[in-house]
């Protein structure tokens, strides 16, 4: 079976989290610690980054927000961004419409799953529920769901979003480049490795996926697959 369906064990969590939170997460699930690079826990395929309202403040002001977010996107298979804090906590921002600016480049242009929650304690709660989820059905993080409505434009960047670690800014880039959604899909990984935040390992992946033979159902249950 393909190592990255199998149900994950626990989560994982990062060793500069604070203990409290890992505390609470180890009453409602299993919990490993170990040092983490670039985010702060890992549940299966998801690399997740915990924020609270004036760390997502501090990386914003500094410009590491956006730098974490995309190293990693490119090292998991699904990013997600947990912003942590009473919401009451932005009438501290000299700017509230920059927290708000940030948030929808992160989940609009680069394509981060974001939930807000009010706490650790339902930080936990979060992290719990996405273990169990994906340990009953450990491919679930690869389905999407499709607006209705998109336009022509719109249709072409959803497509192309459909490959491996690619979101709003790195779809439109090879949109551009490429010119169609057939090219774009036909490229080689000498190609793909020409387009800014592609990468080598990022190019791998998206032509390994493109390249991978399909096994239908009855072969995968003869194999054990499920």
């Amino acid at each position: 079976m393909d190592p990255a369906l199998l149900p994950p064990r626990a989560v994982i969590a990062d060793v500069h989290e604070p203990q409290d939170l890992v505390d609470m997460l180890r009453d409602l699930v299993p919990v490993e610690v170990r040092a983490l690079q670039p985010c702060d826990f890992v549940i299966g395929p998801v690399g997740i980054e915990r924020k609270t309202i004036g760390d997502f403040a501090s990386s914003l002001f500094n410009k590491r927000l956006f730098d974490q977010v995309d190293r990693i996107k490119t090292s998991y298979g699904e990013s997600l961004l947990v912003v942590e804090g009473a919401m009451e906590d932005l009438d501290d921002f000299a700017n509230p419409q920059a927290f708000y600016g940030a948030l929808c480049h992160i989940g609009l242009d680069r394509g981060v799953s974001i939930i807000p929650t009010p706490d650790k304690e339902h930080t936990a709660l979060l992290l719990a529920t996405l273990l169990k989820r994906l340990d009953k059905d450990p491919a679930m993080y690869s389905l999407r769901y499709k607006p209705p409505g998109l336009s022509p434009h719109q249709e072409q960047m959803y497509v192309v979003q459909g490959l491996p670690n690619v979101g709003g800014v790195l779809s439109e880039r090879l949109l551009d480049h490429f010119g169609t959604v057939r090219r774009v899909l036909r490229a080689n990984e000498r190609e793909l490795r020409r387009i800014p935040l592609v990468g080598p390992e990022k190019a791998r992946r998206i032509t390994e996926v493109l390249d991978r033979p399909w096994k239908g159902r009855q072969q995968r249950l003869e194999e054990g697959e499920g």
